[in-house]
């Protein structure tokens, strides 16, 4: 069988979401990196890493960010909200499969910003983007079990639930964790931009 053709890879670009703009990170970007998500132990709950102790801890991780910009494969960006030019959250795509075609995205926003459709703005761009500009067939997320939240906002956004697989990765904060996988294919996401509109444009339709 004929090999899809080879992904296009923009690294981390500009992507707009209908009241957020996706965008790469700054130094400037310590104070609200750490202040609006980044110390909060209930943002970070879930999630495989530690709140962070201190502007300088979120400074040291977000140095190693910057430097890999010139990476075309690297896909990292910092979500503001456009209303305030606040930066409320991170946007991570991880995982990549060249052969596969597939991509695996993770995202984490401050606690203030909850519950007001933001996130599932934000992915719906991104997937857009990665169809219509990268070429991947697949791309999928997942959230633990005891984050049932997260996988709503994957459904939000178009995704498929896949199931759960046991243990499926061991993580130094948790050790062996059940993961819940939800996917969009290419396929799926033409047919409902065939039947909708451009998904692409979704963002901006949807009323939340």
């Amino acid at each position: 069988m004929t090999q899809p053709a080879p992904l296009t890879h923009t690294g981390t670009g500009n992507v707009d979401a209908r009241r957020t703009a996706l965008r790469r990170l700054a130094s400037g970007d310590v104070s609200d990196i750490y202040n609006n998500w980044a110390k909060d132990p209930e943002v970070s709950k879930n999630l495989t890493w530690h709140p962070h102790k201190s502007e300088e801890e979120s400074a040291g991780l977000l140095a190693g960010w910057l430097e890999r910009y010139n990476d075309p494969t690297y896909y990292h960006w910092g979500v503001e909200l456009k209303e305030t030019g606040r930066l409320i959250g991170t946007f991570q795509a991880v995982n990549l499969s060249e052969r596969d075609k597939s991509i695996e995205l993770a995202y984490c926003m401050g606690q203030e910003w909850w519950g007001r459709g933001l996130m599932v703005e934000a992915v719906e761009a991104v997937i857009a983007h990665f169809f219509e500009s990268v070429g991947f067939n697949r791309v999928y997320a997942t959230h633990f079990l005891q984050n049932p939240n997260s996988g709503k906002v994957m459904l939000k956004a178009g995704m498929k639930y896949e199931g759960v697989l046991r243990q499926a990765r061991w993580f130094e904060k948790f050790g062996f964790m059940d993961l819940a996988y939800y996917s969009i294919l290419k396929s799926e996401y033409n047919k409902e931009e065939n039947n909708n509109g451009s998904h692409n444009k979704r963002p901006q339709q949807r009323k939340r």
